[in-house]
């Protein structure tokens, strides 16, 4: 794996287990949601998403060879996508591709479900040497396509908004 890729996925890895680990105690709040918002536990579910849909596409789109770069139009997108991301008195609805919010999530299945994502997302990040990750290889719903540097800025902007939302909600 790309030295610089291992790192972010490490990072984000370290980062999920310290969200579940505060989680896991919290059997009470976890489930509170505030009105019209999602609970903890249904914003976590929400991130699995996103990367379990981030993960298939990658699958299904890594073999492909006719892929282009992502040249100057991903740079722009994805920086876009970072500046609405950091965004906190922006409120974004969900891509409908997502899918529905289960009420209350199984937590501890969750929890597993999420780390299988993870090591999925690992040997798909095996596969990318120097030259495949400068194509775009991922199309964002809203950004359009990325390359796999990108599509990383996006899941740990992703992730780091979530993370405070449930950090919050969990207090």
């Amino acid at each position: 794996m790309i030295e610089s890729i291992k790192t972010r996925i490490d990072k984000l890895d370290r980062e999920l287990e310290e969200v579940a680990s505060r989680m896991n105690g919290q059997s009470e709040t976890m489930y509170n949601a505030p009105e019209g918002k999602w609970s903890p536990v249904q914003v976590l579910y929400h991130l699995y998403s996103s990367e379990h849909g981030t993960v298939n596409y990658l699958k299904k789109k890594i073999d492909s060879d006719d892929v282009p770069s992502s040249g100057l139009r991903g740079f722009i997108a994805s920086t876009l996508l970072k500046r609405a991301l950091k965004n906190r008195k922006k409120k974004y609805n969900a891509p409908k591709v997502l899918g529905e919010m289960p009420e209350k999530p199984d937590f501890k299945k969750l929890r597993e479900d999420y780390l299988s994502v993870r090591k999925e997302l690992r040997i798909v990040l095996e596969k990318f040497d120097k030259k495949k990750a400068r194509k775009a290889y991922f199309k964002h719903p809203i950004a359009g396509r990325l390359n796999i540097y990108q599509t990383l800025s996006f899941l740990e902007d992703h992730f780091d908004r979530h993370k405070e939302q449930i950090f919050k909600r969990l207090n």
